[in-house]
């Protein structure tokens, strides 16, 4: 009989709507760290994920409107390599993982980004467009990151939010 985690990687087979590799590198959890800018509408900050399974990359879907600035694997910076842009699910980006992870199948992988001119993912709407038309408004309507750098990640996930203070 297979283990629970070596079943929860047989089933995570090739998920149609991405360009991720679950089937290698699998997402287990997710915390990410956002400082909302609601005068510039941008989101800067960071997701990191804990990676498990047999392989040697760990994929993410991308779309536009975000730049990543750094990706970093078990807290050492290592280099992204994009893959070709779809239509439909945006751009796939891999980081390596390290060797001593592979032993032990399980990684820190951690991005660091920022939101720009034509990210759809994020909504953004000025105080004079709200009920109350006393604060902005930010939505992001999917789970993850904005402007995704993501993954399906069927374990728990952890969110800290800065906006600033009321001016």
């Amino acid at each position: 009989m297979a283990s629970s985690s070596s079943l929860s990687l047989l089933d995570a087979r090739r998920e149609p709507s991405s360009l991720s590799n679950p089937e290698e590198a699998r997402a287990v959890h997710a915390s990410m760290r956002w400082t909302i800018d609601f005068e510039a509408k941008k989101v800067r900050g960071s997701v990191e994920y804990t990676v498990e399974g047999p392989g040697n990359e760990f994929r993410v879907d991308t779309s536009g409107g975000l730049t990543i600035s750094k990706a970093l694997v078990d807290g050492e910076e290592v280099a992204m390599a994009y893959g070709p842009t779809s239509s439909v699910f945006g751009t796939p980006v891999a980081v390596p993982l390290s060797s001593s992870s592979l032993g032990t199948r399980s990684s820190q992988v951690k991005f660091e980004y920022e939101t720009g001119e034509g990210c759809t993912a994020a909504q953004w709407l000025d105080k004079e467009q709200t009920g109350s038309k006393r604060y902005p408004f930010f939505l992001y309507p999917v789970p993850g990151d904005p402007c995704e750098v993501a993954v399906a990640v069927p374990g728990r996930s952890w969110g800290e939010v800065y906006v600033g203070r009321d001016s």
